[in-house]
Order: structure tokens, then sequence, then C-alpha cells
């Protein structure tokens, strides 16, 4: 699968080595995943779940500030790497590999 998720931002830790960490849209990797948004310009974006699709109805949210998917069906909540992960049925860290491969 292909990603465009280009808008990230570079956050950095500090402990026993300095860590860069990419954290990577939320809304744009739910895009590339192919999830359809229920007018994606808001900071709450109703959407349908990848996973139980409740019926065809709108049943998750995307919230855009905190990064987080959840669906008030199912109950599953994910970041932007865990989202991809469990879409394309891979480890988080292979799927933040496969993120920053396909951003570049």
């Amino acid at each position: 699968m292909q990603t465009k998720a280009a808008t990230h931002k570079v956050s950095y830790y500090c402990g026993r080595r300095d860590k860069i960490y990419i954290e990577f849209s939320i809304v744009d990797v739910a895009r590339d995943c192919g999830i359809h948004m229920k007018d994606p310009s808001r900071t709450e974006i109703r959407c349908r779940c990848p996973f139980c699709d409740a019926r065809g109805k709108l049943t998750a949210s995307i919230n855009r500030k905190k990064g987080l998917f959840f669906c008030h069906h199912c109950k599953e909540g994910l970041n932007a790497i865990s989202l991809y992960a469990k879409i394309n049925g891979t480890d988080t860290a292979t799927a933040y590999k496969e993120l920053l491969e396909n951003a570049a």
C-alpha cells in the first residue's frame, strides 16, 4: 500500500540516548488506508470503523488534535501507527518503517 502521509512532526525524547520519533498525521494515515471520513476538515471526524463496520454506520471518530482513532461500537482505540499496522496485518515497528519509507 502506498501512503502519502507527508504531514508529520518530529518529536525529540531525551533519555539515555537522544531519540527522534516522527509522528504521522492520523487523518493522512486513515485516508491512505481507505477509511471513509465525513468532513475531514473538522477536529473530531466521524468515520466508518474498518474493523467492525457496524452495519455501515459512522460509529468511529478520529480526533485530529489527539491523533487518535476510536470506534464507539467495538471500542477499538489506536494511534496512527497502530491503525496502519492493524489494517495491514503487521506489527507497529514494521508499520512505522513502512510509513517512513512511503513518506519520503
